[in-house]
This record gives C-alpha cells, structure tokens and sequence, in this order.
C-alpha cells in the first residue's frame, strides 16, 4: 500500500506539470458531462416517461455510470501502455522484478481527470437521495460501493483480455478503445434497447453492471437475489477469460517486440 502510495503521488506530479493542458482538459469534461445530462433532461422534459424510467430515477443510473466508470478508467489507465512494452520489448523489465506483471502496468499510470466524473456521479446520486430520501438506507450505500468496487474490476480486465491482442497483432489499443465505446450505451437504461443489445451488454461485454444493475436493486425494480449472482458469475467470468488471454499471450511475448 505504501508503494502505490508513492506510485499515485509520482503520477499526480506528473500529471498537474502542464497546467494549462491541466485545466482544459478540466473544462472538457465539465462541457461534456453538462452536453450529456441537458440531452437526457430534453429526451425526459417530451416524453411522460423513458420506458417507465422517470427523469430522478434516470439521474440515478447515470450517477451510477460517472462513478463506476469513472472509478475504473482511473485505475486502467495504465493498461494502454501494454501495446508500447510490447512492441518495444520493454514488458522484459517487467517480467523480473518480484511482483505481478499486471499490477506493474496497473500502478504505472492513473487518469486523475476521472477525479471529476466521480465527484459529480457522487453529486447526481445524492440529488437522488434528495429526491426520494425513502431510497437512502445502508442497503443502497453497500449496493454502490459493491458495484464500484466490480465496475474497476470487470473493465480493468476487459481490457486486458482486448489489450493482449497485441501479443499477437503487436496493436490492441484500436480494438479496445472501440469495445469501450460501448459503455455508452449504459447511460441509459437497459430495458429500453432490443434484447440483443441487452443481452450483448450483460453476457458478453457487461457493461450493464456499472448503471443498471444497481439501479434496479436500489430502485427495488427486480429480483435482487438473482442479480447478485448474476453479477458474480459474470465478474468471475470475466476476470478467468481475461486471465486466461493474458497468459496465454504473455507466452508468445519475445524480447524485441517483433
């Protein structure tokens, strides 16, 4: 712990060095967070009501979505540098040093801009609870922080299964960057796509859990005993197939890179 400490300290340094870079980037999410929710208020402000998701209830789920997503590109961010330690040769460092290649390429770098997608999800989830206080209660606080906690777990090895494709193509970054594209669609509910894209978004890449899932168990909307372990089961699943991928990948990795 000490040492991600110091890890996440270096990385903050590194980071704020280009304040100008600093604070645009800044106003861009701001920007983009503000685009977004003005969207939903106009779709909600013309329509009685989403599939029966009402405007609070829609607030909700995309609070959801800014801290689990927001909360797991912090701690991936590092995974992008898989393609340049490979096409480099650079992962042979790695590969000796007494620790886990993986939490290595973890710790080496973390988005701090998700800093911000974070605090306002905090903020949209407790205008919430302001809403509908009934709501708050210790079941809904373990429900987020449970769904936090597998959000930074399911995307962080998404992307590792996605990212090891350079083992074998020497590139992974376009694949994954297109597969994350699709936790767009989870700013919605899930219920008002076709069950293809349901079903796409629950088996194969899960994106589902970061906003709906826990939605509905907040909102009482479902059976919460089948969803846990629907949502353990595709956790686990998840983390062994990419697990599986990766070393299966690691194993083709030569030192020069080509």
């Amino acid at each position: 712990m000490k040492k991600m400490f110091y890890l996440t300290k270096y990385n903050f340094k590194i980071f704020i060095t280009h304040k100008i870079d600093f604070f645009l980037n800044v106003l861009n999410i701001f920007i983009n967070q503000i685009v977004t929710l003005t969207f939903i208020y106009i779709t909600i402000k013309n329509l009685p009501s989403l599939n029966g998701w009402k405007i609070n209830e829609l607030v909700l789920i995309y609070g959801l979505y800014l801290i689990n997503k927001g909360s797991a590109d912090f701690f991936s961010a590092g995974i992008y540098n898989l393609e340049e330690y490979i096409q480099e040769g650079f992962l042979d460092s790695l590969m000796i040093r007494p620790c886990p290649i993986l939490l290595q390429i973890f710790s080496t770098q973390f988005d701090f801009f998700q800093l911000i997608n974070i605090f306002l999800g905090w903020g949209l989830i407790s205008y919430y609870f302001l809403l509908d206080i009934k709501k708050f209660n210790i079941y809904a606080v373990l429900i987020i922080l449970l769904y936090q906690f597998i959000s930074v777990l399911c995307i962080f090895f998404l992307k590792v299964m996605t990212m090891s494709i350079a083992f074998w193509t020497q590139t992974g970054y376009p694949v994954t960057s297109s597969i994350d594209n699709l936790s767009a669609f989870a700013k919605y509910p899930l219920d008002i796509y076709n069950t293809f894209i349901s079903s796409f978004l629950t088996f194969i890449f899960p994106y589902a859990f970061i906003s709906f899932y826990p939605a509905i168990l907040i909102l009482n909307k479902s059976n919460n005993k089948k969803i846990l372990l629907l949502t353990m089961m595709i956790t686990v699943s998840v983390i062994i197939i990419s697990s599986i991928v990766w070393k299966v990948g690691l194993k083709r990795y030569e030192s020069s890179g080509h």
